[in-house]
């Protein structure tokens, strides 16, 4: 009889109407919640006070969050996150980085409609969340909404007004629920059992810094904020295959971030974009200044490992080495 726990750590899903909007509310989701358990699953539920919004939720919840996971991983047979949309995606990316090998379903979802408002899809994600926290061998941290499982590094919140809010471009589901669901297994990530689980740290305190490129004043803007302020971490959303204009200024703020130790690192703000360092003569300016490139990485999924890997205790050598090696699929 698989054994679930269930994290509600806030999130449109359990929110409630209020004079101010809709606003968390507790106490409601663990009776709701037994509605679409499956059969012969039992369910625990842990509730946050207060309850978040995703809004609101920094590097430091996500820290809670992996260390509350971390806590119980060997009391329960698969997890529920319940978190809400607006940065679900950076969430589960950071989660997937701070327990390798932790050899337990993590299954993160929300809603765009609350289980209290008629037609809420918050109904169908949580049966297909407890569905999927039941695999045994599903043993990486994925997102469900909308009837897809999906790879957590690899999700992308890509509507604000549709249930289907996210999706993993360029990245096959990892199950879909229909009449039956469709399990793909063979896209799933092996168990590494040799492997023991180690959970990463995160400092909180990280200096991260996510930096997005545009024509004109903002990249003068970008140049001179990076010449005034010392950084632990920039990831820097490019153009295209991670292009930038020459941009001396620029440059040279960058290259003194590196020298000082910190992590660079150039991402495409394209929602299907792979920073392929030197195919465009624009990319080398950046490459020169010591930025390293994010491959096909998500923003979200930059952003997170950035935090963990600039909270290692290593040199800054091996920061970038940590960062261009692959850990949980989410180069793409």
């Amino acid at each position: 009889m698989p054994h679930l726990c269930l994290i509600h750590a806030g999130g449109t899903l359990g929110m409630q109407p209020s004079p101010q909007g809709l606003r968390p509310t507790a106490g409601q989701l663990a009776a709701l919640a037994q509605r679409v358990l499956p059969v012969e699953t039992t369910l625990t539920v842990v509730e946050y006070a207060p309850l978040l919004d995703s809004a609101e939720a920094t590097p430091a919840d996500w820290a809670r969050l992996a260390a509350d996971l971390a806590a119980r991983r060997t009391s329960f047979d698969g997890f529920v996150v319940v978190h809400g949309t607006d940065t679900l995606a950076f969430t589960a990316a950071a989660l997937a980085f701070l327990l390798p090998h932790f050899g337990k379903p993590v299954v993160v979802t929300g809603a765009q409609v609350p289980l209290c408002l008629p037609a809420s899809d918050g109904w169908g994600n949580l049966a297909h969340a407890f569905a999927a926290a039941s695999q045994p061998d599903f043993v990486e941290v994925g997102v469900v909404f909308a009837g897809q499982l999906l790879r957590g590094v690899r999700s992308q919140k890509v509507d604000a007004q549709q249930l289907a809010a996210f999706a993993s471009l360029g990245t096959p589901a990892l199950a879909t629920f229909g009449v039956v669901a469709d399990w793909q297994r063979a896209l799933w990530r092996p168990h590494a059992a040799a492997e023991p689980f180690v959970p990463r740290s995160l400092n909180p305190q990280c200096r991260v810094v996510l930096a997005t490129l545009a024509p004109g004043a903002t990249v003068d803007f970008i140049a001179a904020a990076l010449a005034q302020q010392p950084l632990d971490a920039l990831v820097l959303a490019a153009f295209g295959n991670g292009n930038a204009p020459h941009h001396p200024a620029l440059e040279a703020a960058l290259a003194a971030q590196v020298d000082a130790g910190a992590l660079v690192v150039v991402v495409s703000q394209v929602p299907r974009g792979v920073v392929l360092g030197g195919a465009y003569a624009s990319s080398q300016g950046l490459l020169a200044t010591g930025a390293i490139g994010a491959g096909g990485m998500t923003v979200a999924a930059a952003v997170a490992k950035t935090h963990v890997v600039a909270s290692l205790p290593v040199s800054p050598a091996a920061r970038q080495a940590a960062f261009l090696a692959d850990w949980a699929g989410e180069r793409g």
